[in-house]
Order: structure tokens, then sequence, then C-alpha cells
């Protein structure tokens, strides 16, 4: 009954505090994108005092407030390297991505100082271990170079940030490595000692031998 609930209704189990923080502030994280207003960064005006003046920054709970003013200040930063609004701005949000075999839902797309698209992941536990958060984002840059959402650009820096820690994380990965991850996954593919497995986004039932979601691959 509980494989049923899991993995054939699609039901998931109560969200932990920790959870609902995170969701929190990706939700209040989107917004302040979605809602910011571009011309005024433009005209010179500091991102804070836009946000603020917007009313983009809550101001409780406690610790959505602090962990939204640690996230407007990395970006200011990052818009001020950029000097140019049009650049900074991202150009996906929260959004998920099928196609040719993969799915994976992104936190941020944005473009890199080189003009690559960045994927950027907000992470707000209170670990920061880069070694297992860039074999993951290596991933996504696998998966949305597989989907290509803007076709004539190529998936290859990664950005990690952690509001509760007030750490960020920046890099680009190099080609040879996102090659060899998608050649690596392509062969686990293939295989026929890795079987499918059911996880948080893939409905593969074992009882079934078959995938609940069949048009997520093309």
């Amino acid at each position: 009954m509980m494989y049923k609930a899991i993995w054939v209704d699609g039901m998931r189990s109560p969200a932990g505090v920790e959870q609902q923080f995170g969701t929190m502030f990706h939700d209040s994280a989107a917004k302040l994108f979605k809602e910011l207003n571009y011309e005024r960064l433009k005209s010179g005006e500091e991102l804070i005092n836009v946000a603020r003046e917007q009313q983009l920054l809550p101001g409780e709970p406690e610790f959505l407030a602090d962990w939204m003013l640690r996230l407007i200040l990395w970006e200011g930063k990052r818009l001020f390297q950029f000097k140019d609004v049009d650049r900074w701005k991202p150009l996906f949000l929260e959004q998920e991505f099928r196609g040719n075999g993969f799915l994976c839902h992104v936190d941020r797309i944005d473009l890199s100082e080189t003009n690559a698209l960045r994927i950027v992941e907000y992470k707000t536990n209170k670990s920061f271990r880069r070694s297992p958060m860039r074999e993951e984002l290596t991933f996504y840059l696998v998966a949305i170079n597989a989907i290509k959402p803007i076709p004539e650009k190529r998936a290859t820096d990664i950005a990690i940030f952690n509001p509760q820690l007030d750490m960020w994380y920046i890099e680009t990965i190099p080609d040879r490595y996102i090659n060899m991850v998608a050649r690596r996954i392509q062969q686990v593919r293939m295989s026929e000692v890795f079987p499918a497995r059911p996880s948080l986004f893939c409905r593969y039932c074992v009882r079934l031998q078959k995938c609940l979601d069949e048009e997520v691959f093309d």
C-alpha cells in the first residue's frame, strides 16, 4: 500500500520544517526576479533599494528576511560585475525541463560572464559540501544541453548559493568532464546492470515494469 501511495498515486510524505523553510525561500526568490522593476535598475538605482521599495524583501519570518537580504547582497555584486541589467536578468525561474530522456527541475538559469548558460541552485540546509553539489549540477548541465532550451547556447557554468550559511560557489565545468558524465549516463541507460529505479523525479513502476510518465521520454 505504501508503494502504491508513493509511486503509483504520486503521494508524498508531509514536508519537514527545513523543507518548508526551503520552499518559502525558493518562492520568495522567484517572486523577487519576476516582479522586480528592471527599468529602475537600468537608471543606476541600487538593487537593494528597488527591492525594498517594491516590498520584495519580506519582513517576517525573521529567518526569511535574513536569507533574502543575503541573496540581494550576493546578486548586487553579480549585477555590478555585469553592468548590464538585461544580461544579469535570469532567463528561467523554477522551471521543469523535459526531453531527450531527461527530466529536471532547475531553480534558475542565468547567462554567465562568457555568455554561456549558468545553472543556479539554492541550497538551504546546514551543509555546504562542494563535491556532491558539483556532481549534481553537472548532471543538470548534461540534461539542459540535451534538452536545449536555448539552442544556440551551451550550459557550462554552475552557481550554488546557501542563504542559511551565506556561502556561494561558482565554477565553469570543463567540457571534457561534462562529456564524460554524459557518456556515463548513456552507458548506465544501455546497461542491464543498473535497472530503472523510482526516484523523486521518476515514476518507473517496478511491479508493472514500465514508466508511468511515458511522455517524459521522447
